[in-house]
Parts: C-alpha cells; sequence; structure tokens
C-alpha cells in the first residue's frame, strides 16, 4: 500500500501557463521588454525560476548591470559587494560600453547604487591604472585575494559599510583556480571555498541582502562538472542563509 504520494501540483494537475505567461508579460512591460505569446513560453518554462527569466528577459539584461538597474525599483540606496579576480570598471573597448570588463562602473552610475566593496581582486590586466583610480575615487573598497588570506574574513567583513540593502555579485572566477577551472579567466591565488562561506553567511546574517548573482560560469572548460556544482553550493549557501534570516525576522 502506498502511504504517500508526491507530484508537481502545477503541470500535472493544474494547467497554468497562460498565469505564467501573464505575469511574466506583466514584467516584459513593466521594464519595456518584447513580449512573449504563450507558445514561447512553453518553451521557456522548466529548469526553474532563474532559468525562465533567463530566457524572457533581453539578453542586455542578463548581466550584473542590467540587475542592478532592475534594483532602482527596491527605492534605498544598494550597497553592492562583487567577489571577482578582476575590477570590471573599464570605461569602454573601442565603442563597446557594456562589456563584462565594466560592470561595476556601469553601477557606479546609476544613482541608486551606493557604496561598493570588491573582494579577491588579482587579475593581471583587469584594469589599468586609471580604472583603479576611478573606482578608489568613487570610494569602492578594493581588496585584493592575498589581502583576505593574510588579514582574514574578518578584515573583510570589517571593510563592509552599514547599508540599507546589500547586492552579492559573484563571478565564479573569484574562487581559487583548482576550485574553478570552468570560468573564462581563471586565476590562481583565489579565494576558497570555506572563506567564501563564512563572507556570505555574515552578509545574510544582516537580513539587508535583496539580490545575487553569479556569472561566468563556462561549463565546457571544466569536463569534470566540479565548477558548475561549486556556484550552485556558491547560491545555495546565499538563498539558505538570507531565507533563515528571513524568517527570523518573521517571526518577532
Amino acid at each position: 500500500m502506498f502511504q504517500n504520494v508526491i507530484f508537481d501540483l502545477d503541470g500535472t494537475l493544474l494547467n497554468t501557463i497562460d498565469d505564467l505567461a501573464d505575469a511574466a508579460n506583466w514584467v516584459c512591460a513593466r521594464h519595456g521588454w518584447p513580449l512573449h505569446t504563450v507558445e514561447e513560453y512553453k518553451r521557456f518554462v522548466g529548469n526553474g525560476i532563474p532559468r525562465l527569466v533567463e530566457r524572457f528577459a533581453p539578453a542586455p539584461e542578463r548581466t550584473p548591470e542590467g540587475l542592478a538597474r532592475a534594483l532602482e525599483e527596491y527605492g534605498k540606496k544598494i550597497c553592492v559587494i562583487q567577489f571577482d579576480a578582476h575590477l570590471d570598471w573599464t570605461s569602454h573597448v573601442g565603442p563597446l560600453v557594456q562589456g563584462n570588463g565594466s560592470p561595476m562602473r556601469r553601477m557606479s552610475e546609476m544613482d541608486h547604487i551606493g557604496q561598493m566593496v570588491q573582494i579577491g581582486l588579482r587579475g593581471m590586466g583587469s584594469g589599468k591604472k586609471s580604472d583603479y583610480d576611478d573606482a578608489r575615487a568613487y570610494g569602492s573598497r578594493l581588496i585584493s585575494a592575498r589581502q583576505l588570506h593574510e588579514k582574514g574574513v574578518q578584515y573583510v567583513l570589517d571593510q563592509i559599510p552599514e547599508a540599507e540593502a546589500y547586492y552579492i555579485t559573484f563571478d565564479i572566477d573569484g574562487y581559487d583556480m583548482p576550485l574553478a577551472p570552468g570560468a573564462a579567466s581563471p586565476l590562481p591565488g583565489g579565494i576558497t571555498y570555506e572563506e567564501s562561506m563564512d563572507m556570505l553567511k555574515a552578509i545574510c546574517q544582516t537580513g539587508k541582502v535583496v539580490a545575487m548573482d553569479l556569472v561566468e560560469v563556462a561549463p565546457p572548460f571544466d569536463p569534470t562538472g566540479c565548477t558548475e556544482r561549486l556556484a550552485a553550493l556558491t547560491m545555495l549557501q546565499v538563498i539558505a542563509h538570507a531565507g533563515k534570516k528571513l524568517h527570523e525576522n518573521d517571526n518577532k
């Protein structure tokens, strides 16, 4: 005799694709993005909500600066905490101003983005001297991977300012190269798993994390799949601790 039956309500007992399409198109309309048909949404669904949003959002919005723009609706100053081997303050490469080397500079140009903390820096050629000068002039707190290793996690946490809200942007190449070879620009000497877990947990315990992204995972460069697994574990850490803090706040 069966004691339990587990099933997926949506798509199994209920056909909610029309409602899902309406909700997603409401988001698209609010941001001025192209709308999609129900037939298109039938191809978009599967693999979870993040992948659905990735499929219906225009390509330029699937970036850290795209997410940062969307956070304007939150109505508060956002402190950006970046984990990355690279500075990402490039002004432009020829006519290209929206490249993977420029998200932090583009965010600095948004009125609702406040202070920045950049952790794990060590990338050769990650920026010109003028880029570093501009980042410091903006007030961004630049912390190299070597400083993290030598001074410890608490030193880094002490550099994070008090803010109304935090947005975590995590480039997979922030991790040490042996941990995450499946990246476009992996580099040795990076953040360890233990360091990242301790920092992310502490940031989430503020109860003010409003968004996170994790970018630049390149599965073809890591046939073992370890990089993808590390990326998933990193995001799960944030989801778990941010959710736990929200639950604690709800019970007060």
